[in-house]
């Protein structure tokens, strides 16, 4: 697929010159690396994505407190990395406790 953000599309945009730089999420860039001789992938933090969860208010405090226990285990036991590194997911990293 060529479209923007695509990883074709980076590589056909770097590739004839119509670009010099190109700024996208690291997996998709060591994806174009790969695809693309002699391009040079700077590392480094280009920006942060922060994720939340939510729910109703009008849930019990109960499901409120599960919900904060399920977020504190995912961030605390290694989920998250561990579902980065299976998912194959490069340049991506959880957020330190």
């Amino acid at each position: 697929m060529l479209g923007p953000g695509s990883v074709a599309s980076e590589v056909e945009l770097l590739g004839t010159g119509k670009v010099d730089v190109y700024g996208a999420n690291t997996n998709n860039l060591l994806l174009v690396a790969e695809r693309l001789p002699g391009a040079a992938f700077v590392p480094g933090a280009f920006f942060t994505v922060h994720f939340a969860v939510a729910m109703s208010k009008a849930r019990s405090p109960a499901a409120h407190e599960r919900l904060a226990a399920i977020v504190k285990d995912a961030t605390t036991t290694g989920l998250m990395p561990d579902a980065i590194q299976r998912a194959g997911l490069k340049g991506v990293r959880a957020a330190a406790n």
